[in-house]
């Protein structure tokens, strides 16, 4: 009986040295962690990047070895990935955000990451759930690289662009001599492709100042309804062309503390957005309302589109995403215009959501501070939408 048991041993110690092996041959960082979120194995890459030793670590809380932000902003302990991983019983969540990890040493690492749950309850003190991260610093370097260089290639594009503008709107005014109707019917195709290559480098451009940073937003006490008021006006042939039928309800005269510029472009971009995404005889309702309880002024847009579909409803505010359904209805789109409002949002104090239901209509809700929008300080502001003919 104690052969056998020597045997069991001398088996059980080959197996934990292969796995002893395998953590530390590997290049991202692991922590195994107990139902109750009690670190119980820790890797080599980990410890080094976390810049705490593994004696240390196993036995405290996961939320407390692996402290995340969003950004600048520190996740809550019901919204990170391992407690969404464990508690709602989902196998596996990939995090590939602006996230960071703070480590012992107080530095804030980029980091991607993965955490799986097993798929039963395992016992007290036992492993129920793997996190897998590693530090992404060369990725978000590479991501910068890739921004400047989009940056560089838009500003060089506006010249040549706005000469094509410029040229093919002497030609339709007759400026050059009289010109065909077949003539102008190509010149009108010429000037509104143009000018949507104008609106995509603006879009571009705008992604670019807001990724890297070094756009302004300079607060002042303006009337927001007015604003909006303007943009609509600027929307008008387009909404007479698909026959829609808009509305401003709410604070006719609310005013705030906000950048012109920035609100304009994401009054221009949801309002755009749902002009084109609404079928012919259809509705679009925008309101503006304060509350001095909460503290905040909200702006509500809703529409009787298309809608998004419940399965892609978390890529909404993604870089370059258009929702399968519209792309079907409409083949234009940068896929860039929600990407542009969230960030604008986020950076200037405020937040947005929304609700949709496919073939039903969606709505967003914009909300701020009464204090207003949170002043930056940059060396660019942000290009509006051009207005079409």
């Amino acid at each position: 009986m104690s052969e056998e048991l020597n045997l069991l041993r001398e088996e059980l110690s080959r197996e934990k040295a292969k796995f002893a092996a395998i953590l530390s041959s590997m290049a991202e960082g692991l922590i195994a962690y107990s139902s109750d979120f009690k670190v119980v194995v820790i890797n080599q890459a980990g410890s080094i990047l976390l810049r705490q030793a593994e004696g240390d670590v196993v036995g405290m809380d996961v939320h407390d070895v692996l402290v995340l932000y969003a950004g600048s902003k520190k996740i809550d302990r019901i919204e990170s990935p391992m407690t969404k991983s464990l508690e709602h019983g989902l196998i596996l969540i990939k995090v590939a955000d602006d996230y960071y990890a703070r480590n012992a040493a107080g530095w804030m690492v980029p980091v991607t990451l993965s955490a799986a749950t097993l798929p039963r309850k395992s016992d007290p003190g036992q492993i129920q759930g793997v996190l897998i991260f590693r530090d992404a610093t060369v990725d978000k370097q590479i991501d910068r690289a890739k921004t400047e260089f989009v940056s560089i290639a838009s500003h060089q594009l506006r010249t040549p662009l706005s000469t094509v503008s410029w040229y093919a709107e002497m030609l339709l005014s007759g400026d050059a001599g009289e010109v065909s109707p077949q003539q102008k019917v190509y010149l009108e195709e010429i000037y509104n492709g143009n000018k949507r290559m104008v609106e995509l480098v603006g879009a571009l451009l705008n992604v670019s100042r807001l990724e890297l940073g070094t756009f302004m937003i300079e607060p002042k006490m303006v009337n927001i309804s007015g604003i909006l008021r303007d943009v609509a006006a600027e929307q008008e042939p387009q909404v007479r062309a698909r026959g829609l039928l808009v509305s401003i309800t709410g604070e006719q005269t609310l005013e705030a503390s906000v950048d012109p510029q920035l609100t304009r472009i994401v009054f221009q971009n949801l309002l755009s957005n749902a002009i084109k995404y609404t079928p012919e005889g259809g509705t679009i309702v925008m309101e503006l309302s304060r509350d001095k309880e909460k503290g905040r002024f909200t702006f509500r847009i809703t529409d009787t589109g298309w809608g998004i579909p419940k399965n892609q409803h978390e890529r909404v505010f993604s870089k370059l995403f258009r929702a399968d359904n519209v792309m079907e209805q409409d083949t234009e789109g940068t896929g860039l215009g929600l990407y542009i409002v969230k960030m604008i949002t986020e950076q200037s104090g405020g937040s947005i959501h929304f609700e949709s239901a496919e073939n039903k209509g969606t709505t967003f809700y914009l909300e701020f501070p009464l204090s207003g929008m949170n002043r930056k300080e940059g060396i660019v502001q942000l290009t509006p939408l051009p207005t079409r003919r």
